[in-house]
């Protein structure tokens, strides 16, 4: 001024910055294998931009759109992942951690009980089909509980009620066990006989010949056997009149253990000389 020399002085300023907060929807997660999870990530800076990471990438990855993080699954086991609020002219850098844990998936597999009937060939049971995981599952099969050590089913031939057991696994999924079943029906007899009605004359006998696919000891009964005795040796069967009348004779097949029991009837008519 007219009367005063110019002078300054100088004040200190600092400007700090503001803590940011981050807010995650969730404080941990567990994951499905090999299904991806989602939460939401927001700050107090009004939308600032957010980055996400994991720790361990072998085991999950993270990324984050519109404040929607998603945990994408690699393998059983365990990660942080860290949500970082980049620092701004004012406010400071802040992150959000939680831990993320894949669990074993759910390994998804069928196969149906199959019926069928005795032909005296293998049969093969039904196979396993795994709908999940689409690849990377393998199959074993057993004849016993626990004990998985065929790469296939192994065939049946004969007449039963037989148990498959089976075991489904896969990388990052809980083993699946389970058991079916192949039932192998006996098969039905065919008993052939040379004759459908056999004529005789008392007192001579007479013979027709009777035979079956079953492979097995025929029998043979008279319904009267004051009118006719009756016999069997090698397919032959014998008929000895007894007196003029008729009778029925019934040749048996008898049930094995893959074939049916099974009849056929012959008339029977004996004259007089």
């Amino acid at each position: 001024t007219s009367n005063y020399k110019t002078w300054t002085k100088t004040v200190s300023l600092t400007v700090n910055r503001w803590t940011q907060t981050v807010t995650l929807s969730k404080s941990s997660l567990s994951i499905t294998y090999p299904t991806a999870w989602t939460f939401t990530a927001s700050t107090v800076t009004n939308g600032w931009e957010l980055t996400v990471s994991s720790a361990t990438t072998s085991v999950a990855t993270a990324s984050i759109s519109n404040g929607t993080v998603t945990v994408t699954p690699v393998k059983v086991w365990t990660s942080v992942i860290t949500v970082t609020a980049a620092q701004t002219t004012c406010y400071a850098t802040w992150t959000k951690t939680l831990t993320a844990t894949v669990n074993s998936g759910t390994i998804s597999a069928s196969v149906s009980d199959k019926t069928a009937t005795y032909n005296g060939s293998a049969i093969s049971p039904n196979t396993v089909t795994v709908t999940e995981p689409a690849n990377g599952a393998t199959v074993k099969y057993g004849t016993a509980a626990w004990t998985y050590n065929l790469s296939s089913p192994q065939t049946y031939t004969n007449a039963w009620t037989y148990t498959i057991y089976y075991q489904v696994t896969a990388a990052n999924y809980n083993a699946k066990t389970w058991s079916y079943k192949l039932t192998i029906n006996k098969a039905d007899q065919t008993v052939t006989v040379s004759n459908a009605s056999v004529t005789a004359s008392c007192p001579t006998t007479t013979t027709f010949t009777a035979s079956t696919n079953g492979w097995w000891a025929l029998s043979v009964v008279s319904s009267d056997t004051n009118v006719a005795t009756v016999s069997i040796s090698n397919g032959t069967v014998t008929v000895t009149p007894k007196k003029a009348w008729s009778a029925t004779i019934t040749v048996t097949a008898a049930a094995t253990s893959n074939y049916k029991t099974w009849t056929k009837t012959v008339s029977l008519t004996v004259n007089r000389w």
